[in-house]
């Protein structure tokens, strides 16, 4: 028997191999969706697999079929609704796409008991908590595979108990940077940039403050963002409580020369102004002022309160202009600020600091991976 299987993106995609491949009378035999590649067994992409054969015989049903052309196999397996349709194409529409919301629901609850298994209660309740704490499925499956693993190693061992190896474990999979540094033999010279509404200029003048206050280093301010008064008369603000001194940049060859005005600092900050990430022009001048800084390091400014979508958009359209680094901000902001996990993971890039509120200099932290698991797991009760 002529049996055939394909792959695609999309269900039309797949049963227009199969109708090419096969014939417009092969039959559908079997769907299911599938998930490539990814990290750590997340974030990867969904597929559609359909199993089809040209031997298979659909024989007509009902008188029906004695006055008009019965359709071809292929076509009923799927066909796009008419502008037009009538009550019945849409009742056969809205089952076919309750029949598609089964297959990943099912899908999803197969990986969930793939993973989890006969887990002990405890194990699957820390599943859940991940969940809550807005943790992504996959990651969540992901964790808790590596957690069985260990809990199962270590069982006749003493151990501090599931939750803390919960956290351990999520914290084995963390990225994270020694805290900024001065450099010998001249300034270490850094930027922060990032999307609008993310508190980069404040991040800024909190980083200031603890370095010339805190640790009594001498500090030159830079900013880029002179779209918004504000922003530069906010930071100007910040630099005369602080006593030090900050430059307005309109050109890359004006922050060439500041970095020579500024070549006996121990570090020079650079604010930037913050740029839509779909604004193509934006993001190539920010390119531009990026090549002719010589940073030492960049560091991405990213809000705990935004949403997954946007933090994928975010990440991917930043990616080229050389970031090493990641600042989460707003984290006393968010909610459930487990999501934020995923993309820190799947960015491959260190964590550097994060923010918990306004106040200059307080509210930011550099932060290590075991600290940054516990303000995504606070307590075990977690957030209902």
């Amino acid at each position: 028997m002529n049996i055939k299987t394909y792959h695609a993106s999309t269900m039309r995609e797949a049963l227009e191999m199969a109708k090419s491949d096969l014939g417009g009378d092969a039959v559908i035999l079997h769907t299911r969706c599938l998930k490539r590649g990814g990290f750590f067994g997340f974030g990867g992409r969904e597929e559609v697999e359909i199993t089809a054969s040209s031997d298979v015989r659909v024989l007509p049903r009902g008188p029906e079929t004695r006055t008009r052309k019965v359709p071809r196999a292929i076509e009923r397996a799927y066909s796009p609704p008419a502008e037009n349709a009538s009550e019945g194409g849409v009742a056969t529409l809205q089952q076919e796409v309750d029949s598609i919301k089964t297959l990943l629901t099912d899908y999803v609850a197969g990986q969930e008991k793939k993973i989890l298994g006969k887990a002990p209660g405890e194990l699957t309740a820390l599943y859940k908590l991940l969940l809550r704490r807005g943790i992504h499925p996959d990651l969540a499956r992901d964790i808790i595979g590596r957690l069985k693993k260990r809990v199962s190693k270590n069982k006749e061992e003493e151990n501090p108990g599931h939750f803390e190896l919960l956290r351990s474990t999520i914290a084995g999979l963390i990225k994270t940077s020694p805290p900024i540094a001065a450099l010998d033999g001249g300034p270490m010279v850094v930027a922060l940039i990032g999307p609008t509404g993310v508190g980069k200029t404040t991040t800024v003048a909190k980083l200031a403050a603890n370095f010339k206050l805190v640790q009594g280093l001498d500090v030159g301010l830079v900013t880029l963002d002179t779209y918004r008064i504000a922003a530069v008369q906010q930071l100007k603000t910040y630099a005369d409580i602080i006593g030090i001194p900050v430059n307005v940049i309109l050109t890359p060859e004006e922050l060439r020369q500041t970095r020579e005005t500024f070549a006996k600092k121990d570090i020079i900050l650079v604010d930037t102004a913050g740029r839509s990430q779909r604004d193509a022009k934006r993001m190539d001048e920010l390119q531009v002022f990026l090549d002719a800084g010589s940073f030492d390091q960049i560091h991405l400014v990213i809000s705990a309160t935004t949403n997954d979508a946007n933090l994928e958009d975010i990440m991917k359209r930043f990616a080229p202009l050389a970031t090493d680094h990641i600042v989460v901000s707003k984290m006393d902001e968010a909610a459930c600020p487990g999501h934020v996990l995923r993309i820190v993971l799947e960015s491959d890039k260190r964590l550097s600091y994060v923010t918990t509120g306004q106040e200059v200099p307080d509210d930011i932290e550099a932060v290590d991976a075991q600290r940054f698991t516990t303000m995504i797991l606070p307590e075990q009760g977690g957030s209902e």
